[in-house]
């Protein structure tokens, strides 16, 4: 398995601000442009910062939901936590890197794919499986129902979890303090039908190749995103075959195993998502249909 290079977080104490201080830092960032050409443009002395500042206040829009997801997946269940571990500053910058799993491929219009394209940034709190899916679900029952089905409304359900698995891993907390993490919105390309090896070896290469670390999610992480995305989007990531994906089922492998068996997360429909061995999703789907996420921590 890759081990990844220590960042900059592990190398110096984090430092913990509130949501609230957090966006403003990136509204502040992200009007550093402006504020750079109104200056260049004035004729009156004011500072780059001071006018940053100034429309930092103003400008909210600025921020697009990449950076804002975090924020309102956690305001609107309830569970914004009082401080957060500081994004890195540059953090605007790197969503707009080119994506590292799509590499040269582009876009129809010709661009590559960026990180904002294809990842989400979501704040991994301290939240146990079982607590994440609680919370959820309550949001779920009041909120999205118009997502779901007459027989199964609730959209953001786990509706088939292998209870082994979830005696095993549900109760466990895998981290006593927040982190972020960026994650893929889809399995990494040429990732399917691919041993669990395969599937490391990958995403070790492609850490290597753009100097990133990428690393196998975690159960807790894919679902972290999958709520994340699922509550301030609306949209369901990693589904099962219909006509509007293309007839493709996604499921992608976690670490956590269970019974020698790695765990696969996906196959969502509007009543939920599944977590199920790796070989019951094989008999199942076929194991094309199973590839891997990345996830990126910082």
């Amino acid at each position: 398995m890759a081990s990844p290079a220590p960042s900059a977080a592990t190398l110096r104490p984090r430092e913990w601000i509130t949501p609230q201080e957090q966006l403003e830092r990136l509204l502040n960032y992200a009007a550093k442009p402006i504020a750079r050409s109104v200056s260049e443009a004035s004729t009156c002395p004011i500072s780059i910062a001071g006018i940053a500042k100034i429309i930092s206040q103003y400008a909210v829009e600025a921020l697009s939901p990449e950076l804002t997801d975090w924020y309102t997946s956690l305001e609107l269940r309830g569970s914004l936590p009082d401080k957060v571990p500081a994004l890195p500053w540059n953090m605007p910058d790197i969503l707009d890197h080119k994506c590292p799993i799509w590499g040269d491929e582009t876009k129809p219009d010709g661009t590559h794919y960026k990180y904002r394209d294809t990842w989400s940034l979501s704040l991994k709190t301290p939240e146990t499986v079982n607590e994440l899916i609680a919370s959820v679900r309550v949001y779920g029952e009041q909120t999205l129902k118009d997502q779901g089905t007459p027989h199964a409304p609730n959209p953001l359900k786990v509706q088939s979890f292998w209870n082994s698995a979830r005696l095993e891993h549900a109760d466990v907390r895998s981290n006593h303090e927040s982190y972020w993490i960026l994650h893929t919105n889809t399995v990494v390309p040429g990732s399917r039908n691919n041993s669990y090896q395969e599937q490391d070896r990958m995403l070790a290469d492609i850490s290597a190749k753009f100097f990133v670390n990428c690393e196998v999610p975690s159960l807790s992480e894919v679902l972290t995103t999958y709520c994340n995305r699922q509550i301030a989007r609306r949209e369901r990531l990693y589904q099962c075959a219909y006509k509007g994906n293309g007839c493709i089922t996604t499921y992608t492998r976690v670490k956590e195993t269970t019974q020698n068996d790695h765990l696969a997360v996906g196959g969502s429909i509007p009543s939920g998502v599944s977590i199920n061995p790796v070989n019951h999703v094989r008999l199942v789907y076929g194991v094309q249909f199973i590839g891997v996420a990345a996830v990126r921590k910082f």
